[in-house]
């Protein structure tokens, strides 16, 4: 199928979830995708951006990450999503930031749970580089 996405002149490719790291060729698929000129976008929990991972990312021009966190704090985020989950997409992010990935995004779904929590989200942002936030 990249093949045929490459033919096609597709740009991106943008990948959903579930989770779309657990695949267990998720990585050989986007390490083949971008190097045949087809650029990956996904969002991810976190759950696989290990240094290692996220150091691949970062080198990689063809790729754009979006991290999921759908509360400023553990409180909300972990109500929402599942226990560990903030500190997991924490992790992530500064797995990317440390290997040098400085465009990574948030992904946010608001709802009336976690609207509130995002009068706080100064502090995440004071908290990572103001590039990432």
């Amino acid at each position: 199928m990249i093949d045929e996405l490459q033919r096609m002149q597709v740009f991106y490719v943008n990948i959903g979830g579930g989770e779309p790291t657990v695949r267990s060729d998720f990585w050989e698929l986007l390490e083949y995708a971008t190097s045949n000129s087809v650029g990956v976008k996904f969002s991810t929990n976190g759950v696989k951006l290990t240094p290692e991972n996220a150091a691949m990312l970062a080198a990689n021009d063809y790729v754009d990450v979006q991290i999921s966190l759908d509360g400023a704090d553990a409180e909300v985020n972990d109500y929402i999503r599942s226990a560990g989950s903030y500190d997991m997409a924490i992790r992530a992010m500064e797995n990317l930031q440390n290997a040098g990935m400085k465009n990574f995004k948030l992904s946010v779904v608001c709802t009336r749970w976690n609207i509130p929590s995002w009068t706080s989200s100064k502090r995440l942002r004071i908290d990572m580089e103001p590039s990432c936030a």
